[in-house]
């Protein structure tokens, strides 16, 4: 990857050109890199019912959210565990396994 660091004329360029190039900013330097390659990956049966159960646990935990009582209840519990929001510590209890 190339740092572009005073060529003025491409600061805090981003974006793709063609199917070859990217250029990126981040803290203030732009990078130029060969643009990412898509790769058909064949996805298992387990990756697909993983995500196929967290679009559930998604679904479920924006639908739950709507209850104030229940977005207060997971706002503790995502005090508790440490995660960022309610939602997340939504979607935590709907993917983990019931002990």
């Amino acid at each position: 990857m190339a740092t572009v660091s005073t060529a003025c004329f491409i600061e805090g360029l981003h974006g793709k050109i063609g199917n070859k190039m990217v250029f990126r900013t981040m803290r203030g330097k732009t990078f130029v890199s060969h643009a990412p390659r898509k790769t058909k990956k064949i996805q298992s049966e387990a990756q697909r019912q993983t995500r196929h159960t967290f679009k559930e646990a998604s679904a479920w935990a924006r639908h739950i959210l709507t209850d104030p009582e229940r977005k207060a209840y997971y706002k503790q519990r995502a005090e508790a565990l440490k995660l960022p929001n309610a939602y997340t510590a939504a979607v935590t209890d709907f993917m983990r396994k019931p002990t």
